[in-house]
Order: C-alpha cells, then sequence, then structure tokens
C-alpha cells in the first residue's frame, strides 16, 4: 500500500467524497427522518444501517457522532500524513415555496456542524456546504458557508427534492460562481 503513494504529495490529496453523518446526540443538529429507525421504509431504514456500519458507530448510543468523525480520522492515520478528507454538509430537501420539508427529508447534515468538526480537526479534514437552492435566504446561506471556510457546494438533487435545471436554482447559482470560496 505505501508504493502507491510513491511520487504523490499527501498534502494536494483529498477524498472529495466523503458523507458526515450521525445521530444528531452530540448537540450537532443532524436530523435523521424518524421513517430510519423503523422497518416500515426499509430503503430509509437500510441507508441508515449502512452509513452506520460504515463507520463502526452503529453500536455506540449518545457517541453516535463523535464515534463517526473518530473512524474517519482513525482510517486518514492510515494514509500518509497531509492527506483530508472533504466532509460533506447535507442541506434537508425544500419545497418549491421555499420552506424546508422535514417529512421529505431522510437526513440533514448541517454546515455548521460540518465546518466545526474540519475546523476542529483542521490536520484531517475541510468540508463542502450543502444550501438547498430552492431556499429563500439560499444566497445568505451560501455567503455564511464561504465565510466559514467552505471549500465547495453539493447537491443531489434526487434526495433533496429538487430539478437543477429550475429557475429556482438560478440565484444559487450565480452567487456560487461568485463566492469567495477559498
Amino acid at each position: 500500500m505505501r508504493a502507491a503513494w510513491d511520487g504523490i504529495d499527501p498534502a494536494k490529496m483529498w477524498d472529495g467524497h466523503c458523507h458526515l453523518a450521525g445521530s444528531g446526540d452530540s448537540g450537532s443538529g443532524i436530523y435523521l427522518n424518524p421513517a430510519t429507525e423503523g422497518v416500515l421504509d426499509p430503503v430509509q431504514h437500510a441507508q441508515r444501517l449502512f452509513f452506520m456500519n460504515a463507520a463502526c458507530a452503529q453500536d455506540a448510543p449518545g457517541q453516535v457522532d463523535r464515534s463517526y468523525v473518530e473512524r474517519m480520522r482513525t482510517l486518514l492515520d492510515d494514509m500518509r500524513p497531509g492527506a483530508k478528507l472533504l466532509l460533506l454538509a447535507f442541506d434537508a430537501s425544500v419545497t418549491e415555496a421555499g420552506e424546508v420539508s422535514w417529512e421529505q427529508t431522510s437526513i440533514h447534515i448541517p454546515n455548521s456542524y460540518a465546518a466545526q468538526t474540519a475546523q476542529r480537526h483542521a490536520q484531517y479534514f475541510e468540508w463542502a456546504a450543502s444550501v438547498h437552492p430552492y431556499r429563500r435566504d439560499c444566497v445568505e446561506q451560501l455567503e455564511a458557508a464561504a465565510g466559514q471556510g467552505a471549500r465547495a457546494v453539493k447537491w443531489l438533487p434526487a434526495a433533496m427534492g429538487m430539478d437543477p435545471a429550475s429557475k429556482l436554482c438560478d440565484p444559487s447559482t450565480r452567487r456560487s460562481r461568485g463566492s469567495t470560496c477559498r
């Protein structure tokens, strides 16, 4: 495995697709739809179990958020010093009227939590904001994320209940192109 790093500057290696997850048990603001807890919605339940199992966090009641982050740090410790993970925040589903729809939201990982986690463990993480473009305050949210050091903005249209071709996305995409992200 070490030979795979030959000629690679680890400070230039970022895993750009690292889901930040948890249960909200640390006061992080993470929201999990109650459907993820039971088997009435097997897809959401399986997704929740998949993420928690991947992080070895499923058996840590009251410590899920912390153990999820610690697991990512442990995995990164096995790489060369300087390599980082880009933590992905994940915004809630938002209606075309600009209102958050918690019923349609499977998981919400607040930008503030991703930013705080990246700042607290700066040698391991950078972060990407997630701002639903249908939000009435999407431009303000993007500006706040840039001010907190977001390196990118992430959308997942199908899961966020959005159409990237919608005119409702125009203010967000105009602001993202001109953002002050580092």
